[in-house]
Parts: structure tokens; C-alpha cells; sequence
């Protein structure tokens, strides 16, 4: 079974879509629990640490939805000018 670009186009955009969820939903949960720990009591470096620690996992999964949104555009663009190439009958 050969995928059409399409297919393939359609199969990218899914998973994609699911892994970039994914890391929106973590972003979101990190973005809360940084500001529970920023309004709690305690000490001074304990929050300190806690923060640092969770604006490190925030900035890494940033750039993780970062990389597959740019990973899905260039599969995008090159799924539909293969299509587009295919469908004009030109030889790619």
C-alpha cells in the first residue's frame, strides 16, 4: 500500500497534533504549579529552587512544542508541494 501525499499529509498532521496537545496541556500544567509555589509560604530558597526548577521544565517543553510545530509546518509545506507537483503532472 503506497500513501498518497495526502495520506501521508493527513497521518503527519494527526500525530503531530496529538504530541503538540500533549505538550500544551504540560506547559499548562507547569505555568499553574509555578504559581501555586510563587503564592504558598515557606522559605525563601526552597520557593527559589522550586521556581527555578519549574521555569526549567517550562522553557524545555516550550521548545519541545516549538520543534514539532516546525517539524509539522516543513511536513506540511512538503506533503502539499508534493501533491502539488504530482497533481501538474510535473516530475519531482
Amino acid at each position: 500500500m503506497t500513501l498518497t501525499p495526502i495520506t501521508y499529509f493527513y497521518n503527519v498532521f494527526q500525530v503531530t497534533s496529538l504530541l503538540l496537545e500533549a505538550e500544551r496541556r504540560k506547559l499548562s500544567v507547569l505555568q499553574k504549579e509555578l504559581q501555586v509555589a510563587l503564592e504558598e509560604g515557606g522559605s525563601i530558597k526552597a520557593k527559589e529552587h522550586q521556581k527555578q526548577e519549574l521555569l526549567v521544565a517550562i522553557t524545555r517543553i516550550q521548545a519541545q512544542h516549538d520543534h514539532l510545530d516546525k517539524e509539522y509546518r516543513e511536513h506540511a509545506l512538503g506533503a502539499l508541494l508534493s501533491a502539488n507537483t504530482r497533481g501538474s503532472g510535473k516530475v519531482g
